[in-house]
């Protein structure tokens, strides 16, 4: 589905595995993926670095505190 750019519908068709086993296995692949990959940098608590640099920012934007939704 990904590598094709098809519909879960096309999966039933083509690769003779209903829609909810295609969705379920769609899904568990995209999860290792972002475990795999993205975790270490991109899923984890903001550090104090992070933390100096993203203040600033947010208080330009008019979100002086929007850190502490996520922290």
């Amino acid at each position: 589905m990904l590598a094709y750019g098809i519909g879960i519908d096309a999966c039933d068709k083509n690769v003779k595995i209903r829609e909810s086993m295609a969705l379920e296995c769609l899904e568990i692949f995209c999860e290792g993926i972002i475990i795999a990959i993205f975790e270490t940098t991109y899923l984890r608590r903001p550090n104090e670095a992070d933390l100096q640099r993203l203040l600033p920012v947010g208080k330009k934007c008019g979100f002086p505190k929007k850190i502490g939704s996520i922290y």
